[in-house]
């Protein structure tokens, strides 16, 4: 499991129920006595034709409160036990921390019948027309191919059929302050998860209805509205490929500052650090975990020139091995961290709180690394030709690359006027330059991390849309436009 749960994503159980396959009196009482008893729960029940409630249980300690609805129609028999808005919230807790005795539902005659789950996204000083988020995304669901049709009315935007096993709604919550996506996950759909619940794997649960969540927001919605920042920037942490093929095909790397970084000194420790947490997980097998106080730590142990060969360098480089050296030696000295990465996996953390390099037969280091940053489900994940760099050309064009497509937006810019007049080089660095430049975008657009059109805004401020780049182009532009691939696993 990648560590991701409704708390870590802040999602909601919002509505739970369970299809009892019988409506006798008896059986449901018996159900309703256990809840009380094990969960100070207090229970009702609730004829659907007739209107009629009637208390089953009363608790003087009553938590939360439950609801059999029974002669729901003809064709079905049994019995819905509902657990609505708080009231789910809290059943939830206690299913998963106090743990759920499910033999008294009898699950041969049990099934999950819905749940919903929810994220309440606060509304921000910059966010713009709601109407308009609502506009484009019904737009977007309805030129789809697919059955699925969105409508708005009463400010709600719907997705779907009320009765299908999908129902996707956003809303504005009373409060006025925030507004709320809403699956309601029902059916064929809600049956491939309940396993999972009645067998007490909730942690797998979690994970699997939290992805499914994000694999549906992703597909629907405006994902170039504020309204959808979330929903980038925690399904690109879903989709996180699994780490050992991480490790093999890619960097990965996190939300990058857009501040200028235009010495190379700074932007070659930046590379090295970022290649550096990518080779430390690729050590697990190797790691032991150690606690001070209420952190716990990473302690690795490896050689100087393992990491050497580990970011394309030869092994036996002294002029490589003593860069390599002296940047290892740096970690403690370095200032904090979230000047260059700007979101919260890298906040107030002290990345190496212990570093020895220290040269035996050969350079060995030992350092630690605290275990929320070496746990850190990174967003972003590029081609393993970005693992490494040949030389200072293609470092830079890989560093601005990267300060460009670690954004939340889906939308990049490459400014190539502002890069290229950083310095003045020769025409023939500047062409190796330019060439380098083509290069790397097309390993990106091969690798199908970004979409395979470019945009060139030229320098008579003209757009061009080309699906293939070259260094004339890149003379003519001011800025390259890309757009990251954000349904690629």
């Amino acid at each position: 499991m990648n560590g991701i749960s409704f708390d870590s994503e802040d999602l909601k159980v919002d509505y739970l129920s369970f299809n009892l396959r019988f409506n006798s009196i008896e059986g449901i009482k018996e159900i309703a006595d256990f809840l009380a008893n094990t969960f100070d729960c207090r229970s009702t029940l609730y004829d659907q034709s007739s209107k009629k409630r009637h208390l089953l249980v009363e608790n003087n300690r009553c938590r939360y409160s439950a609801e059999f609805v029974v002669n729901l129609n003809k064709h079905w028999r049994g019995t819905t036990l509902r657990f609505k808005g708080k009231d789910a919230q809290w059943f939830y807790k206690d299913v998963k921390y106090r743990k759920l005795d499910w033999s008294v539902f009898d699950l041969e005659y049990t099934n999950l019948g819905r749940i919903d789950l929810c994220y309440d996204r606060r509304l921000k000083q910059g966010d713009k027309d709601l109407n308009l988020f609502f506009e484009n995304s019904s737009k977007r669901i309805n030129n789809k191919k697919d059955n699925r049709r969105a409508k708005i009315g009463n400010n709600i935007l719907r997705v779907g059929k009320r009765s299908s096993s999908n129902f996707f709604r956003v809303y504005l919550k009373p409060n006025g302050r925030e507004l709320r996506f809403e699956i309601e996950l029902k059916k064929t759909v809600v049956k491939k998860f309940q396993h999972y619940l009645f067998s007490d794997q909730t942690e797998v649960f979690e994970e699997l209805l939290t992805t499914h969540f994000y694999h549906q927001a992703i597909q629907l919605f405006d994902l170039k509205s504020s309204y959808s920042d979330w929903i980038l920037a925690n399904f690109r942490r879903v989709r996180t490929p699994p780490i050992g093929e991480v490790l093999i095909n890619y960097l990965s790397t996190s939300y990058l500052t857009e501040k200028p970084i235009y010495g190379l000194v700074e932007v070659e420790f930046l590379y090295r650090l970022i290649q550096l947490l990518n080779y430390i997980k690729s050590l697990d097998g190797s790691s032991k975990l150690i606690s001070m106080g209420d952190q716990d730590y990473r302690i690795f142990q490896f050689p100087v020139n393992h990491f050497l060969e580990f970011i394309g360098k030869p092994k036996n480089n002294h002029y490589q091995i003593k860069k390599l050296v002296e940047f290892l030696k740096s970690l403690q000295r370095i200032r904090p961290i979230i000047e260059n990465f700007s979101d919260g996996g890298f906040l107030g953390y002290v990345v190496f709180p212990y570093v020895k390099v220290e040269r035996k037969r050969s350079w060995c280091v030992e350092l630690s690394v605290c275990q929320e940053l070496y746990l850190y489900r990174y967003p972003f994940h590029l081609p393993e030709t970005f693992l490494n760099y040949q030389d200072n050309f293609e470092l830079k064009v890989k560093f601005i690359l990267l300060q460009s497509f670690c954004q939340i937006s889906i939308d990049k810019e490459f400014p190539t006027q502002e890069f290229l007049g950083q310095v003045s080089i020769s025409p023939s660095k500047s062409a190796k330059l330019k060439n380098c430049i083509v290069t790397v975008l097309h390993e990106l657009k091969d690798s199908k991390v970004i979409e395979p059109e470019f945009q060139i805004l030229t320098k008579q401020n003209r757009l061009k849309e080309v699906t293939c780049l070259t260094s004339n182009l890149i003379s003519r532009s001011k800025s390259i436009f890309y757009k990251e691939n954000i349904n690629k696993i």
